[in-house]
């Protein structure tokens, strides 16, 4: 390995949890071992895992990526041709120069070059929910890559329905194929599931082929044997793929919500939010977030940090009004974000210059539903 900038990212992640070395391994899944490897630089993780590092962490998965491939490459040629050309001050050495810049180049161009062939949209990543009304949540992702695909699935719940201690629960994904079932794999786990086409009971070399296809089956059985079966059928959505040379960090949310109010209020109740007439809400971890029906806005608030941060989206105006208030209840930042045209209008307060982290926060909590 030449380098470590994506080992002391980890190493900083971690840190800002208060996790050892083993703690974060067993949250994610993986040995202590290879973190300590991939945090001193031994060795660098997989693309999957680099995604599970920037959902589990909330970080830009671009950035990971860019660290990851900085210190994948071999630049101990490339640096050599370099001092050697600087430690040239004669004249007599005009003509190496040229040779050995243009070689420079050429070799640029080789490594630019391989990395194009041998890394365009080799992975992609997907969303996945579902589409049963009696499921509250069911949180997913599917990694496509050039090596292996991995379905992951989470926090598989119902709505209004409780699952004791004492009942029996299994998973079982399947491929309905007409009427015949296909079982790719089953689990007695309702979160951290991990589906890879080395593992399942179908052998598959893609599984984005059986998209349309592909269904979830919650079965329960409780201590009198009374067995409860609840299926929905999962649905992808796109979320990433590397098949730029370069992708602009911008979120378009709000131009792709072409729905109702009255939609909005029917997914975000499928969603885990609560109904109180025309104000539909959901608990966050240092506040809330509501949905007002009838003027057609969300709305956020929270703290952290002796500060509190009030937003509000306007979808009809595509207009974010943003307001941040220090611990003495001082306006800090007042300003409104075009989103429609990706520019800040009447910057009142402050630098007005958040609105990128404002757009990430309404998209995870809310707005990749309405997608």
């Amino acid at each position: 390995m030449n380098g470590n900038k994506l080992g002391k990212i980890i190493v900083g992640l971690r840190k800002s949890k208060g996790f050892t070395q083993k703690q974060l391994a067993d949250e994610l899944h993986v040995s202590d071992k290879s973190l300590s490897n991939w945090e001193r630089g031994y060795s660098l993780p997989t693309i999957e895992t680099v995604y599970l590092f920037s959902k589990y962490f909330e970080v830009n998965f671009q950035d990971l990526m860019k660290a990851r491939l900085e210190d994948d490459k071999d630049g101990n040629l490339v640096q050599g041709v370099i001092d050697e050309f600087n430690n040239m001050g004669n004249k007599k050495a005009k003509k190496l120069k040229k040779f050995l810049f243009g070689a420079l180049i050429i070799i640029a161009i080789l490594i630019v070059g391989l990395f194009f062939v041998f890394n365009y949209n080799r992975y992609v990543v997907y969303k996945v929910g579902f589409e049963n009304s009696e499921f509250s949540s069911l949180y997913g992702t599917y990694v496509e890559t050039n090596q292996k695909d991995t379905l992951y699935l989470n926090n598989v719940r119902l709505k209004n329905i409780e699952i004791k201690n004492t009942d029996t629960v299994s998973v079982d994904v399947y491929i309905l194929d007409g009427s015949e079932e296909k079982l790719i794999n089953t689990f007695s786990i309702l979160d951290n599931i991990q589906i890879d086409n080395f593992e399942s009971y179908v052998e598959f070399d893609d599984l984005s082929n059986y998209f349309d296809k592909l269904y979830l089956r919650l079965t329960i059985i409780d201590k009198n044997n009374k067995v409860q079966e609840y299926t929905t059928k999962l649905e992808f959505v796109k979320d990433f793929s590397n098949s730029k040379i370069y992708i602009k960090d911008k979120i378009e949310v709000a131009k792709v919500i072409n729905k109702t109010p009255e939609e909005i209020k029917k997914i975000l109740l499928k969603n885990e939010f609560d109904n109180n007439g025309n104000i539909i809400s959901k608990t966050l971890k240092n506040g809330y977030i509501n949905y007002n029906v009838n003027a057609n806005k969300f709305s956020i608030y929270y703290e952290d940090k002796n500060l509190s941060y009030r937003y509000n989206y306007l979808l009809s105006a595509n207009r974010i009004e943003i307001l941040v208030y220090d611990k003495n209840n001082l306006e800090i930042e007042n300003y409104n974000y075009d989103v429609e045209n990706d520019k800040v209008i009447e910057c009142v307060t402050g630098k007005c210059n958040n609105y990128k982290e404002v757009l990430k926060l309404f998209d995870k909590e809310v707005l990749y539903l309405l997608k």
